[in-house]
């Protein structure tokens, strides 16, 4: 049974693991980890975009938790959504592959639509919290092609 001061200790971090789309049940109830947390929540809306046209956005990526994160890295699988520039961290982008508790950097990802659809993908940077291999899977990104 834990204490009410262990109790407090934990309410932050599932806080943190809810808005970010983090899994309470598999995650570590401490913060004597590397967390990353990825800016604008749980999801980000590129609106509606022609084909063809490109439109980025910058994220900021904050490390929440008390040690380093390491052996950061990231690839999208979709098309229409990538690293502005075509690689990790995106033109503009400031994140290496590490980041150290309380600091921060960004990610600068382009949503280019090859055809008109929906698009959809979560946002996904891998990276070792001290005890393993973890991957961040918020914001979802949405973007709706249409003709040009």
């Amino acid at each position: 049974m834990r204490t009410r001061a262990q109790a407090i200790k934990i309410l932050p971090l599932l806080f943190v693991l809810i808005s970010c789309g983090g899994d309470p049940v598999t995650a570590p109830l401490n913060f004597d980890l590397a967390v990353l947390t990825i800016s604008e929540g749980l999801n980000y809306e590129y609106g509606y975009v022609p084909v063809g046209e490109i439109v980025e956005h910058t994220f900021t990526v904050t490390n929440v938790g008390k040690i380093l994160a390491s052996d950061l890295r990231s690839d999208f699988h979709i098309t229409a959504f990538q690293y502005y520039g075509g690689s990790y961290p995106g033109f503009g982008g400031t994140c290496s592959t590490e980041l150290y508790p309380e600091e921060s950097c960004s990610i600068v990802i382009a949503f280019s639509p090859i055809h008109t659809s929906v698009y959809t993908a979560p946002i996904q940077i891998v990276y070792h919290n001290g005890a393993q291999e973890v991957i961040t899977a918020r914001p979802v990104l949405r973007g709706t092609a249409i003709g040009p």
